[in-house]
């Protein structure tokens, strides 16, 4: 990681094991990162530090002796906070959404997570300072001195103050006489009279300028316009600084969006979990009560699997589930649904669909899935193919009243009688 600075960004680090503390010292200073440490071991201790240093970006452990992350971040809400946890659970990544924390990083025995957390320390210190930039920038400008000039009734710049010069780079002197227009690209419809606005101007060696421009009228005693005065405020940095916040909020909003899409998501074959299964199931048997409409399950089971992972590899049976979970997605409808229910079994949900129906989507998918033969690798790395077979139970929703436990417990009788009878097979509850 190459990082140029010539300002140090200050860090509390708030971990309880001397080891990583340890790692991460370490690894800025062989980096030559600019970030001054200061080490917290507890929450208490963090609580101390942050009520007497102000810092600009607090790195936590989750777990410590006498609290957690989002106690530190009680202490601090204003700062840019970034988790780290030995395990990336699914309920601290939700709650990390929740609490509003910049970022969530997951440790590694091989250290690789302290790269992502030196990228994501700097992520958080570079929109922390972008919104006090922002901040300072709104103050200015209501206190700094605006360039004011006056248009006589020719068209000419009869004042012009010494803002002028430093927003135009035109002597606010030399400039008398000289023809309004020379501050307007060509071809450009000047505004004429009282008028307010952003407009892009132009400067004396030429390069354009965006300003708030006010125009009011100057007129006589007898009723007449003796001229125009004009009052510009430079916005250039104001709209790069709005550009930036913007962009910084768009990407953090796009890392909130994934780690919600990551909580509902098995972390190997990217399908729905445990949890969102059983919300899934909720809603649809809901549904299903309310309109009068069936809904049927299919639980999947790959037949053998154990000797797919004995003979390949456990990276082999990964991939042959990953394989089998996209396939199952390709031939589905948009509104099934396809979640891991643990291991090598997965879960169809199928509103609006009766038995009858499931069997023939449950057949078909059957039979795709023992003419298909999975490419894996095998523990030598040599390519391998891996044919399979899945036995299946299915369970439909009649009853008003059946809960997803029941309906689970009818689709997995039925796949137990699926096994039974010789597997690579359909069996509907009944």
């Amino acid at each position: 990681m190459e990082v140029q600075h010539t300002v140090s960004w200050k860090v509390l680090l708030v971990e309880d094991e001397v080891a990583d503390q340890v790692a991460f010292k370490r690894w800025v200073s062989r980096q030559a990162l600019p970030l001054e440490c200061q080490i917290a071991i507890s929450v208490a201790d963090a609580q101390r530090h942050l009520e007497h240093e102000a810092y600009d970006v607090v790195i936590s452990d989750y777990r410590l002796g006498d609290g957690t992350a989002f106690d530190v971040f009680l202490h601090a809400p204003h700062t840019p906070h970034i988790i780290v946890t030995g395990s990336g659970d699914e309920s601290v990544a939700i709650a990390a959404v929740k609490a509003g924390t910049f970022d969530y990083v997951v440790k590694d025995v091989e250290l690789g997570y302290l790269r992502a957390l030196a990228f994501a320390a700097e992520r958080a210190v570079r929109f922390g300072s972008a919104e006090r930039r922002v901040r300072m920038l709104s103050a200015a400008l209501t206190s700094i001195r605006d360039a004011v000039y006056v248009i006589d009734s020719d068209g000419k710049i009869a004042f012009a103050n010494e803002a002028f010069r430093e927003l135009y780079g035109h002597d606010s002197l030399a400039i008398v006489g000289q023809p309004y227009s020379l501050l307007w690209r060509d071809g450009f419809a000047i505004p004429d009279g009282d008028w307010g606005g952003e407009v892009v101007q132009l400067r004396s060696d030429g390069s354009e300028v965006s300003v708030a421009l006010t125009q009011a009228r100057i007129k006589e005693e007898r009723g007449g316009i003796h001229g125009v005065v004009c009052v510009a405020r430079d916005v250039t940095e104001r709209r790069r600084m709005e550009n930036e916040l913007r962009e910084a909020n768009e990407a953090l909003e796009k890392k909130r969006q994934a780690l919600q899409e990551l909580a509902v998501r098995d972390d190997l074959t990217g399908l729905f979990n445990r949890r969102e299964l059983k919300r899934i199931l909720r809603d649809e048997l809901s549904r299903a009560s309310r309109t009068g409409q069936p809904l049927a399950i299919a639980l999947i089971d790959i037949d053998h699997f154990k000797l797919v992972n004995d003979r390949y590899g456990h990276p082999a049976g990964d991939s042959v589930l990953i394989a089998l979970s996209n396939l199952l997605r390709g031939q589905l409808r948009v509104i099934d649904s396809v979640a891991r229910l643990g291991g090598e079994e997965l879960v169809l949900v199928l509103p609006s669909t009766i038995g009858s129906g499931a069997i023939a989507v449950a057949e078909r998918l059957r039979d795709t899935i023992s003419r298909s033969p999975f490419a894996v690798r095998d523990n030598t790395g040599a390519e391998a193919s891996v044919a399979i077979t899945v036995s299946t139970g299915i369970a439909v929703a009649s009853a008003p009243d059946l809960d997803a436990e029941e309906l689970m417990r009818r689709a997995d009788h039925a796949l137990y009688q699926a096994k039974a009878a010789g597997r690579d097979r359909v069996v509907l509850y009944s």
